[in-house]
């Protein structure tokens, strides 16, 4: 037998509530307390005594949206914070612990359309990508700085005025190494093991 209760401008406590109900309150053994509501909007907005929004479930969704600047607070002393400050989406650990991320397998970063930024295999490689490209990867006995097929590995060292100053780099095209500084070549392994210094000729006089 369904529980109804008329209070105020009748909001009422029943049994279970159904779709299409304008404000309600009801219960169920399964569920527990229930609270649906429909609005242009809204389906239900939750306030502050200073009448400002805490959170709203926009209307025919299964979301809760905070407003900008709203966090949701974790931990004995809201430690753990999330909140959206306008412009940024921010994941901010308050506390002198770590801030982790835990998965079974793998963590990844990726853009907003799919692509991946970087990713973290537990027991495997880290990889940094570009374009969802992997350029720099870990393996047990090292890293490995990877270009395209036929094209050149780089490591770049520079300053805020230069980025490619100083330069070491790999052609896979035909297998030669150089090392450059002040963003110039200076010496060069070619393939068949000699060593160029000062000069890419390969057969000079």
């Amino acid at each position: 037998m369904a529980l109804t209760k008329v209070i105020g401008r009748g909001l009422g406590v029943q049994g279970d509530t159904a779709a299409g109900d304008n404000a309600a309150i009801g219960f169920t053994s399964a569920e527990g307390l229930i609270l649906t509501g429909q609005g242009s909007t809204s389906d239900i907005t939750v306030k502050n005594d200073a009448d400002a929004t805490v959170f709203t479930v926009p209307t025919g969704t299964d979301d809760i949206l905070f407003p900008d600047n709203a966090k949701i607070l974790m931990g004995a002393g809201s430690d753990l914070q999330l909140f959206h400050d306008g412009t940024n989406s921010n994941i901010k650990d308050a506390a002198t612990g770590s801030l982790n991320l835990i998965a079974s397998t793998k963590v990844q970063i990726q853009g907003v359309n799919g692509e991946t930024m970087a990713k973290f295999n537990e027991d495997g490689a880290v990889e940094l990508r570009h374009n969802d490209v992997v350029k720099l990867s870990t393996e047990g006995s090292g890293i490995q700085i990877l270009g395209a097929t036929n094209d050149v590995a780089r490591i770049a060292f520079g300053d805020s005025d230069d980025v490619d100053i100083g330069f070491i780099s790999y052609n896979n095209g035909d297998n030669h190494m150089q090392f450059g500084t002040n963003t110039t070549e200076r010496l060069r392994i070619v393939s068949g093991g000699n060593v160029l210094v000062g000069t890419t000729n390969q057969s000079p006089a």
